[in-house]
């Protein structure tokens, strides 16, 4: 379990993902009907002990997504085995370490060696759904969506819409985690105060660790 991107296992489940498209799918056009909605989704019961993993089923597996959802099949059977309580406790920090596997893999970096050797530029460009971007534009994209989902009218009263909102935060928090510590030219351009505001009243921010990247030692 701890060899996560090095892992012949993971990259042999990434195939099998790949030739059969999930075991469940997830029809896009449906998920822009709301307005937010994603590629893939990992799912765990922690009464049957028992995970899901749902991918589009109208669009090619994309590498990053599906690492990003064994990332949250890896949280769940390392943090939250049979554990209910733990799993809804989970859901902050899995997103946020998720997020951060989701750019190592679009920079094509898949262990620890290669992580402690390397420093990216953020206008390295990356090749994300749906059009290549740099990570700059990536990590702009993410902020972006914070933004608008807080500004949503249903926001912060519907809780699926707030569930999503914390979600999408984790997520350009675990991304921007991963360009602070190693993109050489990171600067800090993106206007947080929104989110600070209304996090710093309802959220504790922080995951469990702000350096969550588990990734093999190989």
């Amino acid at each position: 379990m701890e060899q996560i991107l090095s892992s012949d296992n993971l990259n042999r489940a990434y195939l099998q993902v790949v030739r059969n498209k999930g075991a469940e799918g997830i029809n896009i056009n449906e998920t822009d009907i709301t307005g937010f909605g994603s590629l893939a989704q990992a799912k765990y019961n922690p009464h049957t002990d028992e995970h899901t993993l749902r991918v589009c089923s109208n669009f090619e597996v994309i590498k990053y997504v599906v690492f990003h959802e064994f990332t949250h099949i890896l949280d769940a059977e390392m943090y939250a085995k049979n554990n209910p309580a733990n799993y809804a406790y989970l859901s902050g920090y899995t997103e946020y370490h998720a997020s951060q596997i989701e750019l190592l893999i679009l920079l094509g970096i898949d262990n620890m060696h290669s992580l402690q050797q390397s420093t990216f530029s953020m206008d390295t460009r990356i090749a994300a759904f749906p059009n290549k971007m740099s990570v700059d534009e990536y990590l702009h994209g993410k902020h972006r969506f914070v933004i608008d989902m807080m500004h949503r009218d249903d926001f912060p009263k519907d809780l699926e819409v707030l569930k999503t909102t914390i979600g999408v935060l984790y997520n350009y928090l675990g991304i921007r985690s991963i360009c602070k510590m190693y993109g050489k030219d990171y600067r800090e351009r993106k206007d947080n105060t929104s989110i600070i505001k209304w996090t710093a009243h309802r959220l504790i921010i922080t995951p469990t660790t702000s350096r969550a990247v588990t990734i093999g030692s190989s």
